[in-house]
């Protein structure tokens, strides 16, 4: 539904994820696929390719967890 990246402190990069769903290392392949665009693995323009093509091969490495926490839960 929504995400967020801005820089933070200290070189680090905040990346917020907002959804109603999330599946099994999602956030974790998303945040993977963001550090190919920076790096220049991916170009910017071809994100959307790889989201269609609806197959995580297509995508870049898996994030490790380390780093990435869970900020809230909201049912409603």
């Amino acid at each position: 539904m929504d995400i967020r990246i801005e820089s933070g402190e200290r070189g680090l990069i905040k990346i917020e994820m907002e959804a109603d769903g999330f599946l099994r290392y999602m956030v974790r392949s998303i945040v993977g696929i963001l550090v190919d665009v920076g790096r220049g693995k991916y170009l910017l323009s071809e994100l959307q390719g790889v989201m269609d093509a609806k197959d995580r091969r297509c995508g870049g490495i898996t994030a490790p967890a380390l780093g990435l926490f869970l900020k809230e839960v909201r049912y409603g």
